[in-house]
């Protein structure tokens, strides 16, 4: 009888592959070890699956016919595609063989057993992550992924996230050797590993320095928007008088990709407030000049995911874009004039007394396709009369039509220079029209506002104002903000809109993680400001993985 015995290192994986032994022998005067003959197909062989760690075989001869002792081996192998059995080692394994004497009871040797052992091949890997000089002290998280001979390795190779000031990171426990079937010939290789990264942050490029660093070029956009006025046209009335408005905005528009549409559009990415003071301290952006902003800081990159679950990268582009237009101002021309090594805007604006009215949609996350469009809305421009010191007569009081009411649509009209029109910028969600040469004075009709010292025919001063549909809430399916009686913003908001948020999780057991709350925050367009007010509460939910009539349409959404 001649027993064999496997073992595993204990390095070595769970799952253990099938073997299979081929019996063999030798005697003394034999230079080598032969294939012991089969008697019946398959008699010389025995499979050890996974679990087991023992076969034998029984009723052996202990001698050739000439009486010379046989000493039995074994040797490890699989079967191939035709039941032929190849003498192959497990892969990634290295395999050694002891004879060890058996004994009886009596302490006589009785025999001997042959002891394989495989040993698992294992090395570790070691990457490391390197920034370029001028890049920013507070670094982004980086996530490094493990490559084995060049395709993602996720058997052993879980993503490594890497926090500001960490700059290495290592792989244990990684197998050495595979085979290969070269020719028709079986070979062991050994594997190559290599360190990438595959969502690179925003402004850096990824230099693969060698298979074991990567380095993070800094490449920031930077990108200048400059203000001009033209003041030629205006009255001999406003002559001494400070002409320039207090404040502009610019509104910075860059390339987005929406992941629920795997659309790509220039939506709004930033908005600035310049005011004709060069700011003390600049850092990602501000007043170089006056009314010249400069953006420091802009991403080079933005990424986009195919219906494949690829990533890849694609460079911003942007634009400025000046949606609201300074009152008594009409735009001239926004212009890019960029060269080559830098991003550069012109926005220029020529007095002309006369009023702008905007029309904010505000629509959340959505977008207008994803609307079906915004609908057309007329509005209706009126003044109203101002004191000397200021003070604004209240409308309820004294207020007159001008004018017939227009219709905006979003685009704008053919650009005649001091023609009233619509002055809507591209893709914009905040509609524009500007009326021209309007009347700055003009003689009071009556006597109504005595109690304010203005008597039939004294000269009184006129400012503007503009409403929506009077005395209607809006478009279908929006509300219409309550406007003051001085505002040239109309804010449409949209009455209901849906907001998706997702739960990831990166490592950890997959079987046990706990529930999460969620907690919803809005904020809206203060239709007196133009601005987004402070984010406020909306709700919460639990999460737990399974979907329900509750909200999470699937595990974490």
């Amino acid at each position: 009888t001649q027993r064999v015995r496997k073992i595993w290192s204990d390095n070595a994986p769970t799952d253990k592959p099938t073997v299979v032994f081929r019996l063999l022998r030798k005697t003394a005067l034999m230079a080598d070890y032969e294939v012991v003959p089969e008697i019946q197909p398959g008699d010389n062989t025995r499979t050890l699956p996974n679990g087991s760690d023992t076969v034998h075989w029984t009723d052996l001869p202990a001698t050739d016919e000439q009486g010379n002792a046989y000493s039995y081996s074994v040797e490890e192998g699989q079967f191939n595609a035709a039941g032929e059995f190849i003498h192959l080692i497990p892969e990634n394994y290295r395999a050694e063989l002891r004879v060890v004497a058996l004994y009886d009871g009596a302490g006589h040797e009785n025999g001997t057993e042959l002891v394989v052992t495989n040993n698992w091949q294992e090395t570790s890997f070691t990457a490391k992550k390197t920034w370029s000089d001028d890049a920013p002290t507070l670094k982004p998280d980086v996530e490094l992924v493990l490559r084995q001979n060049g395709e993602l390795y996720e058997t052993a190779g879980e993503p490594r996230l890497l926090h500001d000031g960490e700059t290495e990171v290592t792989w244990e426990h990684l197998p050495l050797y595979y085979y290969k079937e070269v020719n028709g010939v079986i070979e062991e290789c050994a594997y190559d590993y290599s360190v990438d990264e595959i969502h690179v942050p925003e402004s850096y490029d990824k230099i693969i320095v060698s298979e074991t660093e990567i380095l993070n070029d800094y490449h920031p956009v930077m990108l200048e928007a400059r203000k001009s006025f033209d003041l030629s046209l205006a009255m001999p009335e406003f002559a001494g008088e400070k002409l320039l408005p207090e404040t502009v905005r610019f509104s910075l528009y860059k390339t987005t990709w929406d992941a629920a549409t795997g659309v790509t559009s220039m939506r709004k990415y930033d908005e600035v407030v310049v005011d004709g003071m060069v700011d003390d301290q600049i850092t990602d952006g501000g007043e170089v000049q006056e009314w010249l902003y400069i953006w420091k800081r802009l991403p080079k990159y933005y990424d986009v995911i195919d219906e494949h679950g690829n990533h890849s990268r694609r460079e911003n582009e942007f634009r400025i874009v000046e949606e609201w237009i300074p009152q008594n101002y009409e735009l001239l021309e926004t212009k890019d004039v960029s060269e080559a090594d830098a991003l550069r805007w012109n926005v220029s604006n020529r007095y002309r007394n006369g009023f702008t009215a905007h029309k904010v949609w505000d629509i959340g996350d959505r977008t207008a396709a994803s609307l079906g469009g915004l609908p057309p809305v007329s509005i209706q421009l009126y003044r109203g009369i101002v004191l000397e010191d200021g003070t604004r007569i209240e409308t309820d009081i004294w207020s007159e039509i001008v004018g017939e009411p227009v219709t905006l649509n979003g685009v704008a009209d053919e650009n005649i220079l001091g023609q009233s029109r619509e002055t809507t910028q591209e893709n914009s969600l905040i509609w524009t029209y500007t009326w021209f040469d309007l009347e700055i004075y003009g003689a009071f009709p009556d006597a109504r506002l005595t109690d304010y010292g203005i008597a039939a025919g004294d000269r009184v001063k006129y400012f503007y104002y503009v409403e929506e549909e009077r005395g209607t809430t809006g478009p279908d399916g929006f509300s219409l903000d309550v406007l003051s009686s001085t505002s040239d913003t109309l804010v449409n908001r949209l009455d209901k809109t849906s907001f998706r948020a997702e739960k990831r999780w990166r490592n950890g057991p997959v079987d046990t993680r706990p529930a999460v709350e969620f907690v919803l925050y809005a904020d809206y367009l203060d239709p007196a400001t133009g601005m987004k007010t402070e984010p406020v509460r909306v709700g919460s939910i639990t999460l737990d993985g399974v979907a329900d009539m509750e909200g999470e349409v699937a595990g974490w959404d």
